[in-house]
């Protein structure tokens, strides 16, 4: 049985057609890298860190002092949260 969240969620460009609902909840609940992070938000990774220390950033889980991992659900969802329609808006 397929979750209809995890399908609202998923944009269509992403790598998740014929595959189970159990590999779309590990794909948007599984911990990816910074690096991976960035690459998804289309960001730097040192802009990814700004937001970061200066507050704002994705919610991330932090391994070890040097090791910081995110999830894709949780990008997206800060992602969709500053959609804008105009320049003016807050």
């Amino acid at each position: 049985m397929s979750n209809p969240t995890i399908h609202a969620l998923a944009p269509p460009e992403a790598p998740l057609s014929g595959v189970t609902a159990e590999q779309q909840l590990n794909y948007w609940h599984g911990l990816i890298s910074e690096n991976a992070a960035a690459e998804f938000l289309r960001l730097s990774p040192r802009t990814l860190q700004g937001f970061r220390q200066r507050g704002g950033s994705p919610r991330f889980v932090r391994i070890s002092n040097r090791a910081v991992r995110y999830r894709r659900l949780d990008l997206a969802s800060w992602s969709e949260a500053r959609l804008k329609s105009s320049t003016w808006e807050e």
